[in-house]
């Protein structure tokens, strides 16, 4: 696999931007459609064709995702620092691919990077 970033929620322009941001990086983003995102994203972030999509497969997410695959971890952090350097994807859940979450459609990681943030968020005001 080669590494990419999966952008899912991209609004128009927001897609091209990060790209010029990331490309530097050796990264390539892909926003897919839609209605890909009931997909598994270990098979959007794949190098192989991609199946036919269902009929009604268009799913909402909380907030734009970002899916960084097959990407070092350090790379991971520089990327990130270039996004805020540039103002992008400031609202936006970020998240690695692992072996446990690539079968996850991008609605399924959106879920549980929310709830993620709310116990990180929960925890930081206990402190």
């Amino acid at each position: 696999m080669k590494s990419c970033v999966l952008f899912f929620g991209a609004k128009a322009l927001e897609g091209p931007m990060v790209q010029n941001v990331l490309s530097p990086l050796g990264m390539e983003v892909r926003t897919p459609e839609r209605a890909r995102y009931g997909q598994p994203i270990g098979l959007l972030a794949g190098d192989g064709p991609l199946p036919p999509v269902k009929k009604g497969g268009a799913v909402t997410l909380a907030a734009p995702v970002l899916v960084f695959c097959g990407v070092p971890e350090a790379t991971v952090d520089r990327a990130l620092d270039a996004l805020r350097g540039a103002g992008l994807c400031t609202g936006a859940l970020k998240a690695v691919l692992t072996p446990a979450n690539q079968y996850w459609s991008a609605a399924m990681l959106s879920r549980e990077l929310v709830k993620e943030h709310r116990k990180f968020e929960q925890r930081a005001r206990k402190r």
